[in-house]
């Protein structure tokens, strides 16, 4: 596409930069009939030859940009595929569903990036996968999720009950697990106390 728009922009700077042909005209007198004859010095005729030869030279320049430019024309023509009509939204699940099924290596929460990505360029989500932009984002996400894992939770040296609140639960619930929740309290406070 580029080609294209570089060679158009030549072929209009060679038409609009080509020096045109000096054109002589004459101007008769009234009273004379005898055909006129332009005296042309040697400076005059170096110069017209040469506008000539520019000219010339800009006009198979210009033709053969023109040439090129249809060259460029046929090969985008050729390489242009047919586009698809959009696919509806449960069409594009059972898609993405599939992908998934047959990509266990892909996290799901990476799909919505990769069906952009292939919407966008018009290819199936296998193709999408393959691209290197694809590939780089499920490594850092694969990365992102191990280091989340890797992370452990934040500790504190106070002993914490990791239970219900006593206070949230429902009364019936209450009457039947006190007992246990008192003990689990009681332990938790003496192991405080021992170190």
């Amino acid at each position: 596409m580029e080609e294209k728009e570089t060679l158009e922009t030549e072929t209009d700077e060679l038409v609009n930069d080509s020096p045109e042909e000096e054109q002589v005209t004459s101007k008769k007198p009234e009273g004379e009939q005898t055909p006129e004859k332009t005296e042309k010095t040697g400076e005059e005729d170096k110069n017209f030859k040469s506008a000539l030869a520019q000219k010339e030279h800009y006009r198979k320049k210009y033709e053969a940009l023109q040439a090129k430019m249809e060259e460029v024309e046929k090969k985008e023509s050729k390489e242009e595929k047919p586009t698809e009509e959009p696919k509806t939204s449960t069409e594009e699940k059972v898609d993405q569903i599939d992908f998934l099924i047959r990509n266990k290596d892909v996290p799901p929460e990476a799909i919505p990036e990769i069906s952009a990505y292939a919407r966008g360029k018009g290819i199936s989500l296998e193709e999408a996968k393959k691209a290197d932009v694809i590939n780089s984002y499920l490594k850092s996400f694969k990365e992102k999720s191990r280091k989340e894992e890797a992370t452990p939770e934040p500790s504190s040296r106070s002993s914490i009950v990791k239970d219900e609140n006593f206070a949230d639960l429902p009364a019936k619930e209450k009457s039947e697990r006190y007992q246990e929740i008192l003990d689990k309290t009681l332990r938790a406070v003496r192991k405080k106390e021992a170190r």
